[in-house]
């Protein structure tokens, strides 16, 4: 019992708690800590609603995992691979966080919602990162202490950037509107995100060799193509809504699988055409996407479709 417990004090544990906090801090103040701050500043509420659309970020975030598994960021690959990822998301986590404490959604509520996304976008690149680094860096036996903590730092985070940042808007502000007491509530929160920074510059890198696919020039044709690809998948996934009404659970079903089926269809279809004006590179495409998934179904056999 004694030596189980001492698994959850190792210096990768500590480590992880502290990368579960950089990792929980962005998620509210992307969601209701940024809403409680629009609604103060007079947006109508149906505007309000329309900045969730930045959740499509943490909802898609498996389609440009394989790009962070695979690419070497040039100026940052002697930290290592994973390292390096990280520094980057919580940097840009950081620097969005600070530009979106200057904007007051009064005057720049489209530059706000651009700024919003990315901040969303950065943060689920922070998950990706944070959980594969997880994994390659200890053994089996050390991924459900290393999994708690995470978690545990998670959480903690989500108080923090939830209910205490709100305390501090109450703290700071007044009765009546103020930009200033927001830009306070980010600018404070932009400083924590220096915990998961400071960790990862502390942090070892997980010693996996991985094969070289995407750092060449060349290849970053195959980051455009996905990019656009996942863009378009959004997009539609937005915009086609459900004609029936809420009660028939069986049809709404059937239109969300067909409209997943679409959507994906149209982001394949574009990739497709890339590769077949040899834009980008088969091989890479089916190293990067394909692989993954046929070796998935492979291990699993007929229970991969009821895990999905």
């Amino acid at each position: 019992m004694k030596k189980n417990l001492s698994l959850f004090f190792t210096k990768k544990t500590l480590r992880m708690f502290f990368l579960g906090f950089s990792s929980g801090l962005p998620i509210l103040l992307v969601f209701s800590t940024l809403s409680v701050w629009l609604v103060k500043a007079g947006i109508n509420r149906s505007t309000v609603t329309l900045f969730s659309w930045a959740g499509f970020a943490y909802a898609f975030k498996y389609l440009w995992s394989p790009i962070v598994d695979n690419y070497k960021i040039p100026y940052l690959k002697n930290f290592g691979h994973r390292k390096s990822w990280l520094i980057l998301s919580q940097s840009s986590i950081i620097f969005f966080l600070i530009f979106i404490s200057f904007l007051d959604p009064k005057n720049n509520l489209l530059l706000l919602a651009l700024f919003v996304t990315l901040l969303a976008i950065s943060s689920a690149t922070q998950d990706i990162v944070i959980d594969a680094f997880r994994i390659e860096s200890a053994p089996q036996i050390m991924q459900g202490p290393l999994s708690s903590m995470y978690i545990a730092g998670y959480r903690s985070a989500m108080i923090v950037s939830g209910a205490g940042s709100l305390w501090l808007a109450s703290y700071f502000g007044v009765e009546t509107y103020n930009h200033a007491t927001w830009q306070k509530v980010y600018l404070i929160m932009a400083t924590l995100m220096f915990i998961g920074l400071s960790t990862s510059f502390l942090s070892i890198e997980p010693n996996i060799r991985r094969p070289k696919k995407l750092n060449s020039k060349n290849n970053l044709k195959f980051l455009f193509i996905i990019l656009i690809s996942i863009l378009v998948l959004i997009f539609l996934y937005s915009q086609l809504s459900s004609p029936f009404a809420k009660e028939d659970i069986v049809l709404n079903f059937l239109f969300a699988t067909i409209r997943l089926i679409l959507c994906f269809g149209s982001a394949y279809l574009i990739i497709i055409f890339a590769s077949k004006i040899n834009f980008v590179s088969k091989k890479v495409f089916k190293s990067t996407y394909l692989n993954p998934i046929l070796n998935f179904i492979n291990k699993y056999g007929n229970f991969a479709f009821l895990i999905l």
